[in-house]
Protein backbone atom coordinates (compact mmCIF):
# COMPACT_ATOMS: atom_id res chain seq x y z
CA UNK A 1 0.00 0.00 0.00
CA UNK A 2 1.13 3.49 -1.04
CA UNK A 3 0.60 6.85 0.79
CA UNK A 4 0.44 10.00 -0.12
CA UNK A 5 1.83 12.30 2.57
CA UNK A 6 0.82 15.97 1.88
CA UNK A 7 1.03 19.15 3.77
CA UNK A 8 -2.26 20.52 3.83
CA UNK A 9 -4.30 23.54 5.04
CA UNK A 10 -7.25 24.32 5.37
CA UNK A 11 -8.94 27.25 6.54
CA UNK A 12 -12.93 27.17 6.73
CA UNK A 13 -14.68 30.18 6.96
CA UNK A 14 -18.04 31.86 7.77
CA UNK A 15 -18.76 35.37 7.57
CA UNK A 16 -22.29 35.98 9.15
CA UNK A 17 -23.79 38.21 7.06
CA UNK A 18 -21.76 41.26 8.50
CA UNK A 19 -24.16 42.31 11.09
CA UNK A 20 -21.95 40.31 11.95
CA UNK A 21 -18.38 38.47 15.67
CA UNK A 22 -11.76 38.19 17.04
CA UNK A 23 -8.07 37.00 19.14
CA UNK A 24 -6.18 33.95 20.75
CA UNK A 25 -3.29 30.95 20.51
CA UNK A 26 -4.05 28.48 18.04
CA UNK A 27 -3.11 25.89 20.25
CA UNK A 28 -4.73 24.25 23.32
CA UNK A 29 -2.38 22.08 25.75
CA UNK A 30 -3.70 18.95 27.23
CA UNK A 31 -3.07 19.69 30.12
CA UNK A 32 -5.91 22.73 30.01
CA UNK A 33 -8.51 19.63 29.73
CA UNK A 34 -8.36 18.98 33.29
CA UNK A 35 -9.92 22.21 34.03
CA UNK A 36 -12.73 20.84 32.11
CA UNK A 37 -13.34 17.60 32.95
CA UNK A 38 -16.28 17.93 35.36
CA UNK A 39 -18.41 20.10 32.81
CA UNK A 40 -21.40 18.42 32.08
CA UNK A 41 -22.29 17.83 28.51
CA UNK A 42 -26.21 17.89 27.34
CA UNK A 43 -26.03 15.98 24.43
CA UNK A 44 -24.05 18.52 22.64
CA UNK A 45 -22.69 16.31 20.09
CA UNK A 46 -26.09 14.55 19.54
CA UNK A 47 -27.88 17.36 19.12
CA UNK A 48 -24.77 19.07 17.10
CA UNK A 49 -25.04 15.80 14.99
CA UNK A 50 -28.46 16.87 14.13
CA UNK A 51 -28.39 19.99 13.43
CA UNK A 52 -25.24 19.35 10.86
CA UNK A 53 -27.56 17.17 9.11
CA UNK A 54 -30.66 19.55 8.74
CA UNK A 55 -27.72 22.34 7.69
CA UNK A 56 -26.38 20.05 5.20
CA UNK A 57 -29.81 19.04 3.30
CA UNK A 58 -30.24 23.17 2.94
CA UNK A 59 -26.81 23.81 1.87
CA UNK A 60 -26.70 21.19 -0.66
CA UNK A 61 -29.22 22.71 -2.95
CA UNK A 62 -27.25 25.92 -3.06
CA UNK A 63 -24.43 24.00 -5.25
CA UNK A 64 -23.66 21.16 -7.07
CA UNK A 65 -19.83 21.43 -5.77
CA UNK A 66 -18.61 19.63 -2.64
CA UNK A 67 -19.57 21.97 0.23
CA UNK A 68 -17.35 21.86 3.49
CA UNK A 69 -18.71 24.27 6.69
CA UNK A 70 -18.62 23.13 10.21
CA UNK A 71 -21.88 22.37 12.09
CA UNK A 72 -19.76 22.86 15.22
CA UNK A 73 -18.73 26.69 14.88
CA UNK A 74 -22.16 27.71 13.26
CA UNK A 75 -23.81 26.37 15.98
CA UNK A 76 -21.73 27.91 18.74
CA UNK A 77 -21.91 31.10 16.78
CA UNK A 78 -25.84 30.55 16.74
CA UNK A 79 -25.64 29.43 20.80
CA UNK A 80 -23.71 32.94 21.42
CA UNK A 81 -26.40 34.92 19.51
CA UNK A 82 -29.29 33.38 21.88
CA UNK A 83 -27.47 35.25 24.82
CA UNK A 84 -28.64 38.76 23.41
CA UNK A 85 -32.06 37.67 22.15
CA UNK A 86 -35.61 37.45 23.11
CA UNK A 87 -38.82 36.40 22.10
CA UNK A 88 -39.44 35.00 18.89
CA UNK A 89 -36.10 35.46 17.74
CA UNK A 90 -34.31 33.65 20.72
CA UNK A 91 -36.88 31.01 20.97
CA UNK A 92 -36.18 30.35 16.42
CA UNK A 93 -32.45 30.48 17.45
CA UNK A 94 -33.17 27.40 20.17
CA UNK A 95 -35.73 25.67 18.64
CA UNK A 96 -33.25 24.77 15.60
CA UNK A 97 -30.08 24.75 17.82
CA UNK A 98 -32.56 22.00 19.76
CA UNK A 99 -31.54 23.20 23.10
CA UNK A 100 -34.29 23.19 25.85
CA UNK A 101 -33.44 25.60 28.38
CA UNK A 102 -36.27 24.60 30.87
CA UNK A 103 -35.12 21.51 31.13
CA UNK A 104 -31.34 22.41 30.81
CA UNK A 105 -29.84 25.53 32.40
CA UNK A 106 -28.73 27.99 29.86
CA UNK A 107 -25.15 28.59 31.54
CA UNK A 108 -24.94 24.05 31.87
CA UNK A 109 -25.75 24.05 28.30
CA UNK A 110 -23.00 27.15 27.50
CA UNK A 111 -20.26 25.54 29.50
CA UNK A 112 -20.92 22.16 27.82
CA UNK A 113 -20.86 24.06 24.49
CA UNK A 114 -17.19 25.61 26.00
CA UNK A 115 -16.35 22.23 26.70
CA UNK A 116 -17.14 20.52 23.43
CA UNK A 117 -15.21 23.33 21.80
CA UNK A 118 -12.10 23.19 24.02
CA UNK A 119 -11.79 19.35 23.37
CA UNK A 120 -11.91 19.71 19.56
CA UNK A 121 -8.82 22.03 19.99
CA UNK A 122 -6.64 19.71 21.63
CA UNK A 123 -3.22 19.52 19.29
CA UNK A 124 -0.85 16.51 18.77
CA UNK A 125 1.88 15.93 17.15
CA UNK A 126 -0.19 14.42 14.39
CA UNK A 127 -2.22 17.81 13.63
CA UNK A 128 -3.09 20.98 14.54
CA UNK A 129 -6.92 22.15 14.59
CA UNK A 130 -7.81 25.64 16.00
CA UNK A 131 -11.18 27.19 15.55
CA UNK A 132 -12.70 30.93 16.51
CA UNK A 133 -15.55 33.15 17.12
CA UNK A 134 -14.59 36.40 16.40
CA UNK A 135 -16.50 39.57 17.43
CA UNK A 136 -16.21 42.96 15.59
CA UNK A 137 -18.14 46.02 17.25
CA UNK A 138 -18.83 49.92 16.59
CA UNK A 139 -16.89 51.42 19.79
CA UNK A 140 -19.71 54.43 19.31
CA UNK A 141 -22.40 51.84 20.48
CA UNK A 142 -21.74 51.63 24.27
CA UNK A 143 -24.72 50.20 24.99
CA UNK A 144 -23.64 46.66 23.58
CA UNK A 145 -20.51 46.59 25.10
CA UNK A 146 -21.03 44.77 28.27
CA UNK A 147 -23.23 42.48 27.05
CA UNK A 148 -20.31 41.59 24.15
CA UNK A 149 -17.73 41.70 27.04
CA UNK A 150 -19.63 39.02 29.20
CA UNK A 151 -20.25 36.77 26.43
CA UNK A 152 -17.33 37.36 24.19
CA UNK A 153 -14.57 38.28 26.36
CA UNK A 154 -11.32 38.34 24.86
CA UNK A 155 -12.61 37.52 21.56
CA UNK A 156 -14.29 40.64 21.28
CA UNK A 157 -12.63 43.82 20.02
CA UNK A 158 -14.33 47.67 19.60
CA UNK A 159 -13.35 49.47 16.57
CA UNK A 160 -14.29 52.21 14.56
CA UNK A 161 -16.78 50.53 11.99
CA UNK A 162 -17.68 53.99 10.37
CA UNK A 163 -14.12 54.33 9.42
CA UNK A 164 -14.64 51.46 6.66
CA UNK A 165 -11.39 51.65 5.21
CA UNK A 166 -9.45 51.67 8.19
CA UNK A 167 -11.94 48.98 9.96
CA UNK A 168 -11.53 46.84 6.92
CA UNK A 169 -8.24 46.74 7.50
CA UNK A 170 -8.04 45.90 10.52
CA UNK A 171 -10.15 43.37 9.88
CA UNK A 172 -8.49 41.58 7.63
CA UNK A 173 -4.76 41.90 9.32
CA UNK A 174 -5.74 40.52 12.30
CA UNK A 175 -7.61 37.50 10.75
CA UNK A 176 -4.84 37.09 7.98
CA UNK A 177 -2.20 36.44 11.46
CA UNK A 178 -4.81 34.10 13.46
CA UNK A 179 -4.75 32.05 10.18
CA UNK A 180 -0.86 31.95 9.78
CA UNK A 181 -1.56 34.08 6.98
CA UNK A 182 -3.97 31.23 4.91
CA UNK A 183 -6.76 33.66 4.63
CA UNK A 184 -6.42 37.41 2.94
CA UNK A 185 -8.80 40.04 2.21
CA UNK A 186 -11.52 38.41 4.42
CA UNK A 187 -13.53 41.39 4.47
CA UNK A 188 -14.46 43.68 1.45
CA UNK A 189 -16.84 46.34 0.64
CA UNK A 190 -17.62 46.95 4.72
CA UNK A 191 -20.95 48.59 4.75
CA UNK A 192 -21.09 52.19 6.88
CA UNK A 193 -24.31 50.91 8.62
CA UNK A 194 -22.26 47.74 10.22
CA UNK A 195 -22.32 47.85 13.75
CA UNK A 196 -21.30 44.25 14.37
CA UNK A 197 -18.85 41.70 12.58
CA UNK A 198 -19.02 38.51 13.49
CA UNK A 199 -16.17 35.87 12.09
CA UNK A 200 -16.09 32.20 12.70
CA UNK A 201 -13.11 30.11 11.14
CA UNK A 202 -11.55 26.98 11.42
CA UNK A 203 -7.87 25.90 11.09
CA UNK A 204 -6.94 22.45 10.43
CA UNK A 205 -3.00 21.36 9.05
CA UNK A 206 -2.34 18.43 9.30
CA UNK A 207 -1.47 15.28 6.48
CA UNK A 208 -3.76 13.29 4.05
CA UNK A 209 -3.02 10.07 3.62
CA UNK A 210 -4.35 8.12 0.70
CA UNK A 211 -3.96 4.17 0.25
CA UNK A 212 -3.24 2.68 -3.09
CA UNK A 213 -3.14 5.79 -5.06
CA UNK A 214 -0.21 8.18 -6.20
CA UNK A 215 0.49 11.38 -7.00
CA UNK A 216 -0.80 11.39 -10.44
CA UNK A 217 -4.01 9.50 -9.33
CA UNK A 218 -4.88 12.98 -6.73
CA UNK A 219 -8.31 14.60 -8.18
CA UNK A 220 -8.57 18.28 -7.69
CA UNK A 221 -11.86 19.65 -7.41
CA UNK A 222 -13.49 22.45 -6.09
CA UNK A 223 -14.72 22.90 -2.67
CA UNK A 224 -17.25 25.57 -1.33
CA UNK A 225 -16.42 26.90 2.09
CA UNK A 226 -19.53 28.02 3.90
Amino acid sequence: MGTLPSSITWVLLLLAGLCCQVPGPLHASRQDSNLHQHVPLPSIATKLANFALSLYHELAHWSNNNIIFSPVNTGMAFAKLSLGTKGDTRTQILQDLDFNFKETPKATVHKGLQHFLHTLNLSDGQFQLASRTILFSDKNRKEVHTFLEAVMKPSHFSISLRDTEEATKQINQYIEKETQGKTVGLVQDLDKDTTLVLVNYIFFHGQVMMVGQSNHHLLRRTFQSL
